[in-house]
């Protein structure tokens, strides 16, 4: 990891208003001063990774709306940020908004699910799509169903394949889904689930 030195990270917050602003926001939302740690990996992200300041003030207050503004939480939303384009107020509010809904919608499905230990790698990206997809929760509650169902237990990819192929028959409720039982059938007929389960 970089280390800038503390005369550089002081001198930095003296002559740079964006960066002081910064510093001053995380403090206000931590409730107490940035410590050298922290301070040094606002630097690696705008100086480093090469957010916008503004965009990365944004950053930093989702990181505390999750409760997570640690430095490295940080330094990996920022890496992420920066893979996916985000690049300025607009995209960065888009991608918020999207974050927001995929760990509201991981909270709710850990509980319908009664899941006792927390997603795999696979099963936050198969969430993620959901949530980038924009299915709401009672046409997940649907293919739920229909999952246990075929294949008598909860299957990720199987669900997954189910609300895909609702998304491009422009299915988006739980009772339009209902009135494609005879193509989910043929559909159902088709998928070897073996197979979704290992791609998983």
């Amino acid at each position: 990891d970089i280390q800038f030195p503390p005369v550089e990270i002081a001198r930095t917050v003296n002559g740079d208003d964006a960066f002081r602003c910064l510093c001053t926001t995380f403090e206000r939302l931590a409730g107490r001063p940035t410590k050298h740690s922290e301070r040094n990996t606002l630097m690696v992200i705008t100086d480093e990774i090469g957010l916008p300041s503004e965009v990365a003030l944004m950053l930093v207050e989702y990181c505390f709306s999750m409760d997570k503004a640690t430095p490295a939480y940080m330094k990996s939303v920022a890496l992420d940020w920066v893979e996916c384009g985000i690049d300025n107020i607009v995209k960065a509010e888009e991608r918020i908004t999207v974050l927001s809904m995929r760990n509201t919608l991981e909270g709710k499905l850990r509980s319908k699910f009664r899941m006792t230990s927390a997603f795999s790698k696979k099963q936050k990206e198969i969430i993620a799509g959901w949530a980038e997809m924009d299915i709401c929760e009672e046409l997940i509650d649907e293919a739920y169903e229909k999952t246990l169902n075929a294949t008598g237990k909860l299957s990720f990819p199987y669900m997954d394949s189910i609300l895909r192929s609702w998304k491009e028959k422009g299915i988006s409720s739980p009772e339009q889904a209902q009135q494609d039982k005879p193509a989910q059938t043929v559909m159902e007929s088709s998928f070897d689930i073996n197979a979704l389960e290992q791609s998983s």
